[in-house]
C-alpha cells in the first residue's frame, strides 16, 4: 500500500518539474528574442545615423571644393568609416545650377549593410550661395 501512495506523488512532482521548466525555457527564449530585436534595431538606428552624417560630410566637402573652384560639377567619395566594419560607403555629389544663379548641392550617400542590414541609401539637397564680396 505504502508504494502506491508514493506513485502518484512521484507522477506530481515529475509534472510540476515539467511545466517549470516549460515556463522557463519559454522565459528565456522569448528573452532572447527580444534582446536580438533590440540588437537590430540598434544597427539600424546607427546605420541610420551614419547616413545623415555621410550626407552632411558630403555636403561640406562638395562646398568646400565648390567655394574653391565654381566650374566644379560633383565628385565620387568612397570614405573609410574606420569601425573596422564590412559596410561599402559611397557618397555622390551633383552641382545643380539655377537659371538664377544659385546652386544646389545633391548629394547621395549609400551605405550597405554588411550581413544583417541591407543597404541604405538617402539623397539631400543643400542650398549654396557664393559670397560675391
Amino acid at each position: 500500500m505504502k508504494i502506491a501512495k508514493h506513485k502518484p506523488r512521484r507522477a506530481a512532482i515529475l509534472v510540476v518539474v515539467l511545466l517549470t521548466m516549460l515556463v522557463v525555457t519559454s522565459i528565456v527564449g522569448t528573452t532572447m528574442l527580444l534582446s536580438l530585436r533590440s540588437q537590430r534595431e540598434c544597427r539600424v538606428e546607427r546605420q541610420m545615423i551614419q547616413i545623415q552624417f555621410l550626407c552632411e560630410a558630403g555636403a561640406l566637402r562638395a562646398s568646400e571644393k565648390l567655394a574653391m573652384d565654381l566650374a566644379f560639377a560633383g565628385d565620387r567619395w568612397l570614405p573609410d568609416l574606420g569601425d573596422g566594419s564590412e559596410t561599402s560607403t559611397e557618397v555622390v555629389t551633383k552641382v545643380i545650377r539655377e537659371p538664377d544663379q544659385s546652386m544646389t548641392i545633391e548629394v547621395i550617400a549609400s551605405l550597405e549593410g554588411g550581413p544583417y542590414l541591407q543597404r541604405v541609401q538617402r539623397t539631400r539637397l543643400f542650398p549654396f550661395r557664393v559670397n560675391t564680396n
